[in-house]
């Protein structure tokens, strides 16, 4: 009934604004994307409409793609961006972002291991768990919005290890200046090179957005579906690690090395419906004066699913529960918030925004099977929190601070971010801050229960308590410097635990919470160094993790260097780009993966890392189209077969594959 009303709702907003006439949605703001450059936005250009919202499309105009807007939840505007740079090449991905911190597993579309510390959340209401799990998933406030001049479409393509290919869509159009629809898919299916690793996925989305006549009413709403499902196999036997690391030539195809089981499956669902609107009390006087107060109201509705399937006992694992015959896990979030906010955008105390948020969960362990431990398998509650911010420009400072305080229930946590920018010798730019966080650590790690016996526990978990003092600058022919100090109180992590059986290996592993602080330090140096049409880019990573025991595990260095060479060819009908890219980690304790409850695991037998891994890679550019082809881990045949996403799990073999992103313009 409550999907029903919400279509309803997207059909009628649909059907009341598409024939609304006025000035565009969006409030134009200086685009904050640093790859776009003059000579680019001058190039890029599309035929066919004026610049001017209110003006007569003409054949013989073309408008720049700065007309083609993209707009964020916070309301920052960029703009399509058809360049095709080196930050382009490391964002050709499936995520679509920059990987630098993260670890690929052998298939496209299976989890990453992290090489850093994960970033806070910037919500103080608990999620779901299931980490590894969500790394394609998209939150509410990542979904962007749209203006345009013309019908827009981006088509993204790119193969994967075998047998499918990875696709994301997008068309976008505005049917009046003041109301815009996108709707997007993208899709995904790899086999894999290893036994029983296919994955698959999707990702449907509708967003609109609408700007009143008097343009004083505005209004954003987006539906979200998204699914990924996973053969799981548990990675290489020993027997195959061993025949896997001996290289013999009979082994190189790798879907004749043994996996730990090939019955299960894993995977995670998500419906979204949110509306954010807003009404501005005060007229704006003229376009110098931004003196405005609005008030406006969010709402948010998700349901989360997570399961595990496996038709038969796993040893290692444990025993199954009483009377079970096949694991069938499934767990489900469904939340709802409701936020009501009031902002004043002043010329003098800047932007000022309070808001009052009301939170309520219903998460739930569908079980039907009686396990030893009985417990309510259902947390259901509500919390309200009060947060507030400020953004302000005082002499050359920029400021801004934000904060979020809950003030009922007893598992909502509290946030503090103040920041700062501001010149301090000549060219040079410092941005600096804290962060101040109090979060828990997820409804999975407080309570679960599978069909396995021993993945069964009921606890009262601390708040995680993270503290971060962080700055970067950019540093005129030394590149850009940034470093991270975080301190981690109560970091909650899933540990290794021992079978009855001691003479089975075990891959048991439980929830558990540091007695002691941890200390984290990050130093990152970017810079690229350019020599006529030849360029090198380079990221070097740092860090260091003061802590009893090896709990956050990390590598000491992490790095990215790629050679390149660009130049215009066929009278500058095409922009080519090719090269090579180097990364390299270090040694350490590599976090191991879990099917079962979809999360990482602290180890501290084993170090992996040390491998080289090289790209090589063609990138063109003809008018609107980037085609990208690349050589993945060139050097898998002659550095040795000691290369592991995780425990147990290879990375990827030599492959060369190739891809587009290609713009129409209507």
């Amino acid at each position: 009934m409550r999907t029903q009303y919400f279509l309803f709702l997207t059909l009628f907003l649909t059907s009341s604004f598409v024939m609304a006439q006025g000035r565009p949605f969006v409030e134009k703001k200086p685009s904050r994307n640093p790859e776009l450059n003059t000579r680019t936005l001058q190039n890029d250009s599309v035929p066919g409409f004026t610049s001017s919202p209110n003006s007569v499309i003409s054949k013989d105009k073309k408008p720049p793609v700065t007309d083609y807007k993209i707009i964020s939840v916070d309301r920052d505007t960029t703009f399509v961006d058809t360049s095709l740079t080196i930050r382009k090449e490391y964002r050709f991905n499936y995520l679509r972002k920059d990987t630098f911190e993260l670890l690929r597993f052998s298939n496209t579309g299976q989890t990453y291991n992290r090489l850093s510390l994960a970033k806070v959340s910037n919500s103080i209401f608990p999620t779901m768990g299931f980490a590894a799990k969500q790394f394609p998933y998209t939150a509410a406030d990542e979904v962007t919005y749209y203006e345009v001049p013309t019908p827009f479409t981006e088509m993204f393509y790119k193969t994967v290890m075998e047998q499918g290919q990875t696709t994301d869509i997008l068309f976008t159009t505005n049917t009046s200046p003041r109301f815009n629809f996108s709707i997007s898919f993208k899709g995904i299916r790899s086999l894999g090179k290893y036994q029983h690793i296919l994955t698959s996925g999707g990702q449907f989305r509708f967003t609109s957005n609408y700007r009143s006549p008097n343009e004083r009413y505005f209004l954003r709403f987006h539906y979200e579906n998204q699914h990924s499902d996973q053969e799981e196999n548990g990675g290489l036997t020993a027997e195959s690690v061993t025949d896997f690391e001996s290289e013999d030539k009979e082994f190189d195809e790798r879907a004749k090395l043994s996996v730990e089981y090939e019955d299960a499956v894993n995977g995670f669902n998500s419906k979204r419906y949110f509306l954010d609107h807003f009404y501005e009390l005060t007229p704006k006087k003229d376009s110098l004066s931004r003196s405005i107060l609005s008030v406006g109201h969010r709402f948010e509705y998700q349901s989360n699913t997570n399961f595990f399937f496996q038709s038969g006992a796993y040893t290692p694992y444990g025993d199954l529960v009483t009377d079970a015959t096949t694991v069938s896990d499934r767990t489900e979030l469904r939340t709802t918030e409701n936020s009501f906010y009031g902002r004043f955008d002043s010329d003098v105390l800047g932007q000022l925004e309070a808001k009052w948020t009301q939170y309520n969960y219903k998460y739930n362990i569908v079980d039907t099977l009686v396990t030893a431990n009985q417990f309510d398998k259902r947390i259901e509650a509500n919390e309200s929190a009060l947060s507030g911010s400020w953004q302000n420009k005082i002499a050359n400072i920029d400021l801004n601070a934000s904060f979020s305080k809950s003030l009922g229930g007893i598992r909502g946590g509290d946030r503090l971010s103040v920041e700062a920018q501001l010149p301090i010798f000549q060219k040079i730019i410092l941005n600096a801050g804290m962060n101040r966080s109090v979060q828990h650590p997820g409804f999975s790690f407080e309570r679960y229960q599978s069909d396995y016996s021993s993945f069964d526990w009921q606890l009262d978990p601390k708040m995680v308590r993270t503290t971060q003092l962080h700055a970067s600058a950019n540093v005129p022919y030394v590149g850009k410097l940034s470093g991270s100090v975080s301190n981690i109180e109560n970091h909650s992590y899933f540990k290794q635990t021992p079978l009855a059986d001691t003479s089975v290996p075990s891959l048991l592993v439980s929830p558990t919470q540091a007695d002691a602080s941890i200390q984290h330090l990050k130093l990152t140096w970017n810079q690229e160094f350019r020599f006529w049409r030849f360029a090198l880019d380079n990221t070097v990573m740092y860090q260091n993790v003061t802590q009893d025991a090896a709990i956050l595990n990390v590598p000491e260095i992490v790095t990215r260097n790629t050679f390149y060479y660009s130049d215009t060819l066929f009278e500058g009908r095409m922009f080519l780009q090719t090269g090579v890219t180097f990364n390299y980690f270090t040694k350490y304790y590599m976090n191991g993966y879990h099917p079962v409850i979809g999360e990482f695991y602290s180890q501290s037998d084993t170090q992996y890392g040390g491998f080289p891994l090289i790209d090589l890679f063609v990138n063109a550019k003809v008018r609107q189209t980037r085609l990208y082809i690349k050589a993945e881990h060139m050097n898998s045949g002659f550095t040795g077969n000691t290369f592991y996403s995780a425990p147990g799990y290879p990375y990827r073999d030599y492959i060369i594959r190739f891809g587009l992103v290609w713009n129409f313009f209507m």
